[in-house]
């Protein structure tokens, strides 16, 4: 699966299985998605960030916080 512009995505930190965060792809270019953090009324929280795109399984994924230990990873096939 592929990530897919104007859409929204979610996934569960690590650390807390019932925190769930959403964000939704602004753009997107053949390596990188540009995603916005949404709040949980559905609203964006800040601008736009560019991520690099990561095949995984099939599917593309990203790391919409960074990569870091423990770093939540977003996942195309989480569609909301």
């Amino acid at each position: 699966m592929q990530f897919i512009a104007n859409k929204t995505y979610a996934l569960r930190l690590a650390t807390d299985h019932e925190s769930i965060m959403t964000f939704r792809i602004t753009r997107r270019s053949q390596a990188s998605v540009w995603l916005q953090r949404l709040s949980s009324e559905g609203k964006a929280t800040g601008e736009p960030v560019r991520r690099s795109v990561v095949p995984h399984n099939g599917n593309e994924t990203c790391f919409p916080l960074g990569r870091y230990s423990m770093a939540p990873i977003l996942s195309a096939e989480k569609l909301v």
